[in-house]
Order: C-alpha cells, then structure tokens, then sequence
C-alpha cells in the first residue's frame, strides 16, 4: 500500500501543472491541512516518499492542523513546489483536509527548531543555568535595612534640554513605476473591482444563467490565473494588492455558489425571488424543469380544490420556470378560463390566445380539446367539433377527445337516417 502512495505523491509533486495546482490551491485558501492519524501510525511516510530535507521539514510540520494560507506564506519552499508537494500528499492520502479553526500558530522559531532536528542538529541552549528564584520570608528580627540610594534616571532629572528639531510628517509610499503590461493588469483590477458590487455570480464569472459544471470550472481558472494575489505581489502597492485579494475572495465564493447544479438551482431560485434575471445567452428564458414541475403540482392541487386565484398563480410560477412545457402552458390558459376573477369576455381571450399558441407550436391534444370546450361554451359548436377531431388527430390516445368524436358521429349517422316507415324498415 505504501508504494502506491508514494507513487501517487511523486506524480503530483514531479507533475509540471502550474494551472492544476494552482486551482487546487485556491480551493484551500480557508482550510487547514494536518498529517493523516493512521499515515503517522503506519507508515514511514520521509523514508517511503523519498522527502528531500525541505519536505521533511514539512511533513513533521504538519504533524499539528495548519492552515493553508499559512503554510504557503512560510517561505519553507518555492510556492510552485509547495503546491505539487502538499497536493502530492492529499492525493497520497496522508494529509487530511480539515476545518481552519482546527489550525494550530506556526512561529518560525517552530520552524528553525524542526529544520535542526531533521538536519541531526541539537537545538542551541544557553550556556547559563537557570537560576530559581525562591522568595524565604526574613525570620530573624532585624529591622529592614534601608534600600540604598539610587541615581534618578537621568531622563527624569531637570536639566535643560537643548531644542530638538520638529517632527517630520511621514512621507508618502514612493511606488515603483509600472511597465506598460503592468499598467493594464491594474487597470483591469480596478475596473473589476469598482464593478464587482453590482453583479450577481453569474456576471462576476462573466455566465449565463445555465451555464454547467464545465463552463463554471473553467471561468474560475481563467480568473484564477488573472486574479491570483501572487501575480501582484512585486508591484508594491498596498492599495492594489487590497484589491486583488477581494477580488480573489469574491472568486471564490462564486465557484463555490455555482460549483454544482444543486447550488445553481439553489442560487437561481435565490435570485428570482430578488427579481432576478432568466435569460440565456441567445435573450430566450432558461428552462427550469425541476422546479416547474414542483409548481405545477401545487397549481394542480388549487386546482382540484376550485382556488382558481392560487391555482393560476402557480401555474404562471411553473411556466416562468419551465417556459416550453406544453402540458403547463395549456393548464395555465385552463385556469386563466375557469377564474371568475377575470372578466368573461377578457379571460376567454387570453385563454384561447394561449391554448392556440401551443396547439400551433407544440400540436399537444389536451390544448386543442380544451379549445373545444371553450368553443362550445360560447355556443360555436361547429368549431368546438373540428377542435374535438384535431385533438384527436394530435394525440389519438385522448380518451375525452375521442369520445367527443365518436358521439359526433353518432349524432351525424342518426341525422342521416330516413324518418317513418321507410326510417323504421331502414332499422330493422
């Protein structure tokens, strides 16, 4: 087991993929990393993995939780190397992930301490012994004797002082002149962070709404790279590196909002009740299936309980999330019909309006049968009969709509039939 390990750290570690680190990384920017219990117990992890001086010092750092931030701030080895090394171990699977709060001070002196012992160095004592200091009340009877006398501080003795010079007010950070490149890397910081504010996550990731796991991965590397506070580290100026880091903080709580479909849903359904936009890239609204259908449901039940108020305005909830479902379209137009809230001669309208829509985009049957219904309602049987045969002819398994037609045809077979004898011959 244990060269396996070692192997999958020497491929991390030996790994040229500054990008994959890096995301890695950044992953890590609030956590904590510490050396696995059953890793110390069981392996030899400095002989097995072959750690070089540098590394073992690491290792026997991370014998205690550390933060990350911490770690790739101590200087113990070249940030690029650090990364391949730490994400060589986790991949190994003899350092653990863990919460920061877990995480223990790293001092440097901890740090010089440890790089003596893995060099075979004794740490340096002082060559005095120490001596206690025992307070042995005086049993003895003598009065006290008095402190002898002793000089005031000369800082305390009135003697005139010589003018001194008035203090200099302190003089502004001189900032290095930026090149050309440089220039436009602060410019670029500035303005993403004067617009960083005002967007959602989507427009911070520079997304449309339903964008998937792929487009959101990528979009945080892109701004990884772009953003990453090392990049700005030797531009010297405090007020940009300001910047970056909330810059880079903000990427993060993106990625994380948006990582998953489950956090989109959960993210998306937070923007909408903000008001929040549903449009993709081409302006057309993004379908939503799983929460339409959750809608429809509850529109359904209003329904059934004759609540054409609720019932309607779940039905308009469903079809804004899901806005190419025809079953939802036609069942909003049906609810629209049934709510005596609306005006007769408005909500007949809107409700054949609707219903021709979805029979002309979607040719569903349920939408042309309860066209009929209205149609007949309104006392146009001809044209509540042709809605009947296309519903028929759009879905054959509609049982209403069929029946509809088949007593149509029994009406018109008995109209041609001839009356008195001839018709009561004709029956037999």
């Amino acid at each position: 087991m244990s060269s396996e390990q070692a192997n999958a750290f020497k491929k991390h570690r030996d790994a040229d993929d500054a990008q994959g680190n890096l995301t890695w990384a950044a992953r890590l920017q609030s956590k904590a990393l510490r050396a696995a219990p059953e890793a110390l117990a069981r392996l030899d992890v400095e002989r097995d993995f072959e750690l070089s001086e540098d590394e073992r010092v690491l290792w026997r750092l991370l014998r205690l939780p550390r933060k990350y931030m911490d770690i790739e701030h101590s200087g113990l080895l070249a940030t690029a190397q650090l990364r391949g090394v730490l994400r060589g171990l986790v991949a190994a699977d003899v350092l653990d992930i863990v919460d920061a709060a877990e995480a223990k001070a790293l001092i440097p002196a901890e740090l010089r301490r440890l790089r003596a012992e893995v060099q075979g160095k004794e740490a340096q004592r002082s060559a005095q012994p120490l001596k206690a200091r025992v307070y042995r009340p005086d049993i003895s009877g003598k009065p006290p004797e008095p402190p002898p006398e002793v000089a005031p501080p000369p800082e305390l003795v009135d003697t005139p002082r010589e003018p001194t010079a008035p203090r200099r007010a302190p003089q502004p950070v001189q900032l290095r002149e930026l090149n050309a490149d440089e220039r436009a890397l602060k410019t670029e910081v500035e303005r993403a962070h004067a617009a960083m504010a005002k967007q959602n996550h989507y427009e911070f990731l520079g997304l449309q709404r339903g964008a998937d796991d792929a487009a959101v991965r990528s979009a945080y590397v892109r701004l990884a790279r772009d953003f990453h506070p090392d990049r700005f580290a030797g531009f010297g100026d405090p007020a940009l590196q300001a910047r970056v880091d909330e810059l880079f903080k903000r990427l993060g709580d993106s990625q994380q909002a948006l990582a998953t479909g489950e956090g989109r849903a959960h993210y998306d359904r937070a923007l909408d009740s903000m008001g929040g936009a549903t449009t993709t890239a081409d302006g057309q609204r993004q379908r939503r299936p799983l929460e339409g259908q959750n809608a429809f449901r509850i529109a359904d039940v209003y329904l059934k309980k004759k609540e054409y108020k609720s019932a309607e305005a779940h039905f308009r909830q469903a079809a804004n999330f899901d806005p190419e479902d025809p079953k939802i379209l036609t069942a909003l137009a049906w609810c629209i019909w049934l709510n005596p809230d609306h005006e007769e001669a408005v909500r007949t309208a809107e409700a054949k309006k609707r219903l021709q829509e979805v029979i002309n985009k979607h040719r569903l049957g349920d939408a042309s049968y309860k066209m009929g219904l209205i149609l007949r309602k309104n006392n146009d049987e001809s044209a509540a009969q042709r809605a009947f045969a296309q519903a028929r002819r759009h879905d054959p398994d509609h049982h209403d709509a069929e029946r509809e037609v088949r007593l149509q045809e029994q009406r018109a077979q008995k109209q041609a039939k001839p009356e008195g004898l001839l018709g009561r011959f004709a029956k037999k």
